[in-house]
């Protein structure tokens, strides 16, 4: 009789024991029509709820407009320093703005500033037509690098989020631009992590420049950006990091900002807390090497061509394994194992290994005879 009642209190346990993270998790972004939550070099999903689903993104438009002009910057089509004049369309632009006039000048750096901290349309436009010579030809760049980064269910009509007419995105898309600008251009969280600036500082006419993200520089968040029109509702990108880990969550369709706020951060702390990035294997680590007389230095490495960096739960970092396996000497694959299924591979191959002039191999081996 003991040993039946204890038998049903084992199987009555498995019924209500639940992992702290389904807890966690099941509160998650509750009042949000779509969210995610990612880690940023790695790229791995830590949370979503309606992660494809199209809607209006509102001023996280200017995420990728941002990245575009830094793309521009990085191949010299404009410096920072670089003076953008503004025309008609961009003073025309209306909803938030720094009241930009037809024919005012400023710097690139500048701009970037208004965009990023003040979400001022009129800027956007003002870069937009820097780096392409035409809004319209910038949104062509803006829709072609939302294919390179295989955002599947994003079109973009303008620079800046203020059209409801096809211009949509998904929380999943929205944290792959906003990944790919963090990773590539970091520079930006200078900005981003402030809470306000000055736009024609030394004029007669200051603009204050005050950060529509008002978590910005606090709690370690550093980024991103806001959005809200009535077609978007109020939506966020926000970026966090802790030692080498960077999250990034997106939170989209609030009716409320300060609940939009408040979600946004709790999903970076239950990332933090419940998750940590491991670097399994790096590019640079030596799995084997060789003694051999056909390779300069008489030695050849073998190596992985990519680095395995996961971003795993905490509690099941001892559920993982390397296992690595060579079709030849100098081929072989590195496979990643997570409860003794495989859930990566990378290829092994020799690491930038010179082989040897045959006329020095020759004298080498004649050498060695004699």
């Amino acid at each position: 009789m003991k040993r039946l009642i204890l038998l049903l209190l084992i199987l009555l346990s498995t019924f209500f024991i639940i992992p702290k993270t389904s807890k966690a998790s099941e509160s998650l972004a509750a009042n949000s029509k779509a969210a995610i939550l990612i880690e940023a070099e790695s790229g791995d999903i830590l949370f979503s709820k309606n992660m494809d689903e199209k809607r209006g993104i509102a001023s996280m438009t200017k995420i990728m407009t941002i990245s575009l002009v830094y793309d521009a910057l990085k191949n010299h089509e404009i410096e920072y320093d670089t003076i953008l004049t503004c025309s008609s369309h961009a003073k025309s632009m209306g909803g938030t703005q720094v009241y930009l006039e037809e024919g005012e000048k400023h710097t690139v750096s500048d701009l970037i500033k208004c965009v990023m901290l003040a979400s001022a349309n009129d800027a956007a436009v003002c870069l937009a037509e820097g780096v392409a010579g035409s809004e319209a030809l910038f949104v062509d760049k803006m829709n072609e690098k939302a294919e390179e980064l295989k955002m599947l269910n994003t079109h973009y009509s303008d620079a800046t989020g203020l059209s409801d007419t096809n211009h949509f995105s998904s929380a999943y898309d929205m944290a792959l631009i906003s990944r790919y600008l963090v990773n590539n251009y970091p520079e930006v969280l200078a900005i981003t992590t402030l809470h306000d600036a000055y736009f024609r500082e030394d004029t007669d006419n200051p603009f204050w420049l005050v950060n529509t993200n008002k978590l910005a520089g606090k709690n370690g968040i550093d980024g991103l950006k806001t959005g809200h029109t009535a077609y978007s509702a109020y939506c966020i990108t926000l970026t966090k990091q802790v030692d080498d880990m960077r999250l990034i969550s997106v939170a989209m369709g609030y009716e409320n900002p300060i609940i939009r706020n408040q979600e946004a951060a709790e999903l970076l702390s239950y990332g933090f807390s419940f998750y940590k990035k491991i670097s399994f294997l790096d590019k640079d680590d030596i799995v084997k090497k060789y003694d051999t007389i056909l390779y300069e230095n008489n030695l050849i490495t073998i190596c992985p061509t990519k680095s395995f960096v996961k971003t795993i739960l905490k509690s099941e970092a001892d559920k993982y394994e390397i296992r690595y396996e060579f079709s030849s000497k100098t081929e072989g694959k590195a496979i990643l194992y997570y409860d003794g299924k495989v859930i990566d591979t990378v290829d092994l191959v020799v690491k930038e290994s010179k082989k040897k002039n045959l006329f020095k191999l020759f004298l080498e081996i004649l050498g060695s005879i004699f």
